[in-house]
């Protein structure tokens, strides 16, 4: 052979060894990126690891190609893309429009098979992935069901399993679960995905009235085709010749009725009809999601499983070869977050016979309207009905314990339990925090202020609380806020207070006194300094030290001026008491007069009010002790405190607890626990529940009732903080004023019977009974009336 020839030849082989070298290369670096851009997904970072782990023992060569094309095995993985439908799954999500051209592109001259090879790689693991455990984390949606140890070793399985497999088919069977029922599920999404390309997707009519066999029905045509088309008519049965609802067409109805979990009557009624007018495209949905569901199921089980199949209101026990031994129908809840929870675990014990409580929504609805009509409905029944103390109520004594306003004894949420302080009951332990609306003139109540708490009484509050009231003009934080210092303004809070009443609420009113941070402006009008000409004053507080720079320098508070502050505060729970109020509430938080001499940081006095805990807390005692003269014995008291600044140097959690054993001596019922308000700059962890801790702890160690406030929002989460312990009442300010009808609303989440307004019984759920009007307090203008 000539030099020539023979220099040619190695430098062909060289050439392509160096080719051979450079594909490897390529799909490293395709990994390394983690994007490929051809890819319908072109972001596989989540599959990093599994795809390193996969090409390196093989020196990141391509796996999926043989003599310069497809393995049958990629042949048989891109016919599973194609086909993921059949499976709930998305063809596109495994590029299934993509693969003629790859594989085009693959037969060409010079094809570099790296992008093929990692793009086939990524589509097969998230295709094994899908099929194993789901495409959605069940814990995304607070189900308590895990899934991770379902997961395979990608790597391992695609190499060990896949890339081998005479049957590849049967490989990825092996993957899903396990069950008939999911096996059924597939072949009911074949049927219906074919259904739903047939189906004209006519609506039927809407019958008024449940239609019988024998009478006319303009839909019957309709009716026949829909009933062939699913299954549930014979293919070859008679088309009607009329618009009669005949036999047949009734026992269509039927075996249709039994598939959808429907009273099989054969009746066509609006219920059958509605079913029968889902989509079919809506369907193949569904069927698609149980396949879902069915992939979150544990792989193995330490016993036969029991599965509770929770739409269709179902139980069924399997036995050791995943088949039906047993099934039976179960109750389910469905109101809004307090749904049958979603979990899988291993029982270990069972209760035969065991006591049902009854749901209070289906008390409310069923159970309490048949005892009313009927006092035999107990013992028929064979319910029990018991009083709070356990004692068992005979059927002869029902309706006396249920009579009207006694309903809520049945109440299973603690946040909607009555709750007494002195004799004063409240409804249920749900309030409007005291909210300033900045829109008094000269300290007088208004249209403004009947209508904003009156309808929040309508909607269900257990007590409405009146915004900071100033016992003296110059505790006003603006010129806006609501007053209490003098007579006249009685008779317009007391309108308030009696439309409260009338609302089955109980009515409160904070007494404050704005200390420093008086002499503004409404925050929605800037929150600036108050002009000469729009009638500022001085503010006063325990030491001259400002809020904040943009905030006036206060007079230092000398005796004299202490004890008429105290004496105006007495002044104050006298009128308030005489206006028909159930609570009086004193502000000693957020920053304001009581509070500046508690903290550090605007107490800096070197008397008997400045120094010592003792000392700095003395003026608030004074305040309780004067308002405690005025406010009966009868009647409770509340004090609302900062728990903290928030702040070095300032109040904290400790002195909170010392100041409620001192307030819970000197009369106080209720502590409401607040936090911050000191000082501009203060560092608050705003979250949802933040200060309820507080309101625990003061609980806990002080021996006193608590309100919690403060980011609470939902009603689990109320009712959770009064379930737990954590406090005794729940104030909510935002979100009562972005709905005034959380209560109701609340009620209606948590399953349990409200009364409404009789004015708006039309919009209430069935059986809700009428709200009654509470009582006046003794001692208010209205009461005096009567």
């Amino acid at each position: 052979m000539a030099t020539g020839t023979l220099r040619r030849i190695l430098a062909i082989l060289a050439l392509t060894t160096i080719a051979v070298a450079q594909a490897p290369s390529r799909i490293q670096a395709d990994i390394s990126a983690g994007n490929l851009a051809t890819l319908r997904w072109p972001n596989f970072r989540d599959y990093q690891p599994w795809l390193q782990k996969f090409y390196e023992p093989g020196g990141f060569a391509a796996v999926w190609v043989q003599g310069g094309g497809p393995s049958p095995q990629a042949r048989a993985m891109i016919d599973q893309f194609r086909n993921a439908w059949m499976k709930g799954l998305e063809p596109e999500d495994y590029d299934a429009s993509r693969w003629d051209g790859r594989l085009s592109a693959l037969q060409g001259a010079g094809a570099d098979p790296a992008d093929f090879d990692v793009a086939l790689t990524v589509c097969t693991m998230r295709y094994v992935s899908d099929l194993r455990i789901g495409r959605i984390n069940p814990k995304h949606l607070k189900f308590d069901l895990d899934v991770k140890d379902k997961k395979y070793d990608l790597a391992q399985f695609v190499r060990d399993k896949l890339l081998t497999a005479s049957d590849v088919s049967a490989v990825i069977n092996s993957v899903e679960p396990q069950f008939d029922g999911y096996r059924r599920a597939q072949q009911a999404l074949v049927r219906y995905t074919e259904l739903a390309r047939a189906d004209d997707g006519e609506k039927l009519p809407a019958p008024g009235k449940p239609i019988d066999p024998g009478q006319s029905y303009a839909g019957v045509a309709r009716l026949a085709r829909f009933l062939k088309l699913v299954g549930d008519l014979p293919p070859d049965a008679q088309s009607p010749g009329s618009d009669t609802y005949d036999a047949s067409l009734s026992e269509g109805v039927k075996r249709f009725q039994r598939r959808h979990g429907l009273d099989d009557d054969g009746r066509l009624g609006p219920s059958t009809v509605k079913q029968m007018n889902v989509p079919l495209a809506d369907r193949v949905r569904q069927l698609q999601l149980t396949l879902e569901r069915w992939r979150w199921l544990p792989e193995g089980f330490t016993a036969p499983p029991i599965i509770v199949n929770i739409p269709d209101f179902r139980l069924r026990a399997f036995d050791e070869n995943n088949k039906i031994a047993l099934e039976m129908g179960v109750v389910v809840g469905k109101a809004m977050r307090t749904q049958t929870p979603v979990f899988t675990r291993d029982m270990t014990f069972i209760v035969l016979r065991p006591y049902w409580n009854v749901p209070p929504g289906i008390f409310a609805r069923t159970i309490l309207p048949a005892i009313r009509k009927d006092r035999g409905y107990v013992a028929a029944k064979r319910f029990e009905i018991t009083t709070q103390d356990g004692k068992v109520v005979t059927s002869g004594a029902v309706c006396q314990i249920l009579a009207p306003g006694r309903d809520r004894d049945f109440m299973s949420h603690p946040l909607f339990s009555p709750f007494q302080l002195r004799s004063v009951t409240f409804p249920n332990r749900v309030g409007v925090s005291p909210m300033c609306q900045y829109s008094a003139e000269d300290g007088f109540a208004n249209d403004w202020h009947l209508v904003h708490l009156g309808c929040r009484a309508q909607g269900g509050a257990g007590l409405v609380m009146l915004e900071a009231s100033a016992v003296v003009p110059e505790g006003r934080i603006s010129s806006s806020d609501l007053g209490i210092w003098k007579d006249q303004h009685i008779p317009a809070l007391e309108r308030i207070a009696s439309f409260i009443h009338s609302q089955g609420a109980r009515a409160g009113i904070q007494l404050a006194h704005a200390g420093r941070k008086a002499s503004v402006t409404a925050p929605f009008r800037g929150e600036r300094l108050l002009t000469a000409e729009e009638g500022a004053w001085t503010p006063v507080a325990p030491s001259p030290i400002s809020f904040s720079p943009r905030r006036a320098m206060p007079r230092a508070l000398d005796r004299p001026g202490i004890d008429a502050i105290v004496a105006a505060f007495a002044q104050a729970a006298h009128r308030a008491l005489t206006a028909g109020f159930d609570l009086v509430e004193i502000h000693a938080a957020h920053g304001y007069l009581l509070h500046e001499f508690f903290s550090p940081l605007a107490n800096q006095r070197t008397d008997a009010y400045g120094g010592s805990l003792e000392n700095r807390i003395r003026l608030a005692l004074q305040v309780v002790d004067a308002v405690r003269s005025e406010w009966p014995e009868h009647l409770p008291l509340s004090v609302r405190i900062s728990a903290t600044d928030w702040a070095e140097g300032g109040w904290t959690i400790d002195d909170s607890v010392e100041l409620a054993r001192a307030l819970r001596g000197r009369g106080v019922d209720i502590i409401d626990v607040s936090s911050g308000g000191m000082v501009p700059d203060a560092k608050v962890p705003v979250a949802p529940g933040y200060q309820v801790p507080f309101a625990a702890r003061i609980r806990a160690e002080a021996g006193i009732p608590t309100i919690a406030v403060g980011m609470i929002t939902e009603p689990t989460q109320a009712n959770a903080i009064i379930e737990g312990g954590q406090a005794d009442f729940v104030l909510l300010a935002r979100e009562m004023l972005r709905d005034p009808y959380w209560p109701l609303h609340a009620e209606a989440a948590l399953s349990e019977p409200a009364s409404w307004p009789q004015q708006y019984l039309r919009a209430a759920p069935p059986y809700s009974p009428a709200r009654s009007p509470v009582e006046q307090p003794t001692g208010s203008l209205t009461a005096a009336r009567l």
